[in-house]
């Protein structure tokens, strides 16, 4: 896949609007755009705002209407992810994918996923970032999530707890910057997008599913801003093209 590689990095349940309210130093290095997620209200791609159908969106390009994962309980996305259109396109890429919460990989896009080099599942936020950090090494395209900010979001709403794990996530995200730096210096041209697959409920944030403009809240920050399309807000469907067009040099 010659010199150009992808980092996508995957934020559980991180409310957009929050990401104001707080001092995150790596996120803030990079361009960051409103997204959202749940489809289009009203029409056969309304979706679910939870993690099955965020994460299949984000990874195929496609609402619910032909990924077919409607909730958590699905199987098999009915949809080719970027893992298997990266591997189709570039077959001696190398290609990771590491989900802090399973399913992703073993639930969503088990087909995909066994052609990959590397997967890695059901790991804590802080092994995921080191199992990374290791594939980051060598890999041409990266699929990281993690789950930390929406586990404290569903214990606490928008309490301490949520805000610490929104600012350690974005310490773990200047730790990947710091080696992806560390490949561009090697004339390497990498694509970074961190990214979310919803927001939460209410004014007190323990919730998601819904249809309402804070559920629906997503985001997209990338260290190539001149990518991204000039409406706003993107769809979350936008990322899957960010990638594949990086990757083709289009």
């Amino acid at each position: 896949m010659n010199t150009r590689k992808t980092l996508l990095i995957g934020l559980d349940g991180v409310q957009f609007h929050c990401l104001h309210a707080l001092a995150l130093p790596n996120l803030s290095t990079l361009t960051l755009r409103e997204a959202y997620t749940g489809g289009e209200r009203g029409t056969r791609t309304e979706q679910a705002t939870d993690s099955g159908p965020g994460w299949s969106t984000i990874l195929t390009g496609v609402w619910v209407d032909q990924h077919a994962v409607g909730s958590n309980d699905d199987g098999e996305s009915a949809w080719p992810s970027l893992f298997h259109q990266l591997h189709s396109d570039y077959p001696d890429a190398l290609l990771v994918s590491i989900a802090a919460w399973g399913p992703i990989n073993s639930q969503f896009f088990p087909g995909d996923t066994a052609t990959l080099h590397h997967v890695v599942n059901n790991l804590s936020d802080d092994a995921c970032v080191t199992a990374a950090l290791a594939h980051l090494d060598a890999a041409d395209f990266l699929f990281l999530q993690l789950d930390a900010p929406d586990a404290a979001g569903h214990r606490v709403g928008f309490g301490e707890d949520y805000f610490n794990a929104i600012q350690m996530a974005d310490r773990q995200v200047g730790q990947l910057m710091e080696k992806v730096a560390q490949r561009q210096a090697q004339g390497e041209n990498w694509l970074v997008i961190v990214t979310t697959d919803h927001g939460r409920a209410g004014v007190d944030g323990f919730d998601h599913g819904g249809q309402s403009m804070q559920e629906r809240a997503a985001f997209i920050a990338t260290n190539r801003p001149e990518l991204l399309p000039a409406s706003a807000p993107l769809p979350l469907t936008a990322i899957a093209s960010l990638v594949l067009s990086h990757h083709s040099g289009a």
